[in-house]
């Protein structure tokens, strides 16, 4: 069951009002609008399209392969684990908050602090449910969400819509305020890494 600590952070996507546990639902009171509690996670999505939708549906379908498929993939040594890599970036202090946005199947929660305060966004709903699986068997504890990214960071839909050129880290997206920002290539240049520091 979702705790009333984390209905106290949660905001409605569209809206950015607060949002009331009631029954099996999250609402806003001012609009009326209601996400409904899915096996214990908030589903904000009720229907994709476009990319999303498409992605959404192949990691629905391979969600249960996705792990024991990479495994096997770093035993034959076709790839790496980069996830370190860029988990060491963050500089998670014990207690911290962390949100991951496309949590997956949780397989970074392992980098973080054990007693961090985690909150994981995804629009697979097949990958939820592997991420709570991984967190029971690991004994943690998280709050998952079942949505869409871009609703949750207004900022990314507009930076991505109709590009035709070649994606860059989005150094454009930091707050303004925020201290040491910088964005950098990790991975040889398969990903990006972006991070600032609150001031």
């Amino acid at each position: 069951m979702i705790s009333e600590r984390t209905v106290a952070l949660l905001r409605d996507p569209d809206t950015r009002e607060p949002l009331e546990l009631v029954e099996d639902c999250l609402v806003n009171a001012a609009s009326g609008a209601r996400y409904p509690i899915r096996e214990g996670i908030p589903v904000f999505v009720s229907e994709t399209s476009g990319r999303n939708r498409k992605y959404q549906e192949l990691y629905d379908r391979t969600a249960a392969l996705y792990d024991p498929v990479l495994a096997i993939s770093r035993w034959l040594k076709f790839n790496k684990d980069l996830r370190l890599e860029f988990v060491r970036e963050l500089e998670i202090p014990a207690g911290a908050r962390v949100l991951e946005v496309s949590v997956g199947t949780g397989a970074n929660l392992k980098y973080f602090p054990a007693d961090a305060e985690f909150f994981g966004l995804d629009l697979s709903w097949g990958m939820l449910r592997q991420c709570r699986k991984r967190l029971d068997r690991g004994k943690r504890r998280a709050a998952l969400f079942q949505g869409e990214a871009e609703r949750r960071l207004p900022g990314l839909r507009r930076y991505f819509r109709n590009r035709t050129e070649a994606v860059a880290g989005p150094l454009a997206l930091v707050p303004a305020g925020m201290r040491e920002a910088q964005c950098r290539e990790i991975a040889w240049g398969w990903m990006y890494c972006l991070t600032f520091r609150k001031p």
